[in-house]
């Protein structure tokens, strides 16, 4: 049975973008909705997010909060979880994607290079390093596509994982990296903006969603295709 989708931010700890993968979710594709049902506009975060109604707990409105502003030196971050009264576990913003969000064009931020996620080559093609725990024994391929968004276009890289070695025995949290589920990173942007977004463990098994988990990939996109900067 699926759980309340009760969910609270208490803080937000600004740190940098790292390649790692974070815990993965499961939803039911009955459950996740086709239309989006609220719209919050953050002048600090510089955009707009959309929620699916699924998201919001008993009928609660919800509000995005950003750790500084998108024009600072360095940017902001935010998390993609709605703000509401209630209660996880201390762990629970880090299996949920956060982004972060400069005031940089989105060619400069490839060109730079300046989180390791993305990086466009001499040659003009878009190179990503996926990499796991060595303890895990996996061998990685990244497959990269096209994003469009209202006001925006990106780039997101699926990174896949198999084992090196059958036989050998590895820790029990390399099981995220299964097949059962979709590591994803992201970069989108314009002309004025930016948002990146390192790798992140989500569900593609449609199947007993609950937030305190994570997100699923199903609902990841619905909220990230909703975005809009506020600048062009």
């Amino acid at each position: 049975m699926r759980k309340h989708l009760n969910m609270r931010i208490k803080s937000l700890v600004f740190v940098p973008s790292v390649l790692m993968a974070f815990g993965c979710a499961s939803a039911s594709a009955e459950d996740v909705p086709q239309t989006m049902q609220t719209k919050v506009f953050s002048e600090k975060c510089g955009l707009t997010l959309t929620f699916p109604a699924q998201l919001l707990a008993d009928g609660q409105g919800t509000q995005i909060s950003c750790v500084g502003s998108y024009e600072a030196i360095g940017g902001t971050l935010l998390s993609l979880a709605p703000i509401d009264s209630g209660v996880h576990d201390s762990n629970w913003l880090e299996r949920i994607p956060m982004l972060h969000i400069r005031r940089v064009s989105i060619d400069e931020i490839i060109k730079n290079n300046k989180e390791n996620i993305f990086h466009a080559s001499p040659a003009g093609k878009m190179v990503v390093a996926a990499s796991a725990p060595t303890e895990c024994k996996l061998k990685s391929t990244t497959k990269i596509a096209k994003i469009y968004g209202v006001n925006w276009h990106g780039r997101l890289a699926e990174d896949s994982y198999k084992p090196n070695n059958k036989d050998g025995a590895t820790p029990e949290y390399c099981e995220q990296y299964s097949e059962a589920n979709r590591r994803v990173r992201m970069v989108i942007g314009n002309s004025k903006f930016s948002a990146t977004m390192a790798q992140y463990c989500l569900t593609k098994d449609p199947e007993n969603f609950d937030l305190d988990i994570g997100l699923s990939y199903d609902l990841f996109l619905q909220i990230i295709k909703a975005i809009r900067f506020s600048d062009q």
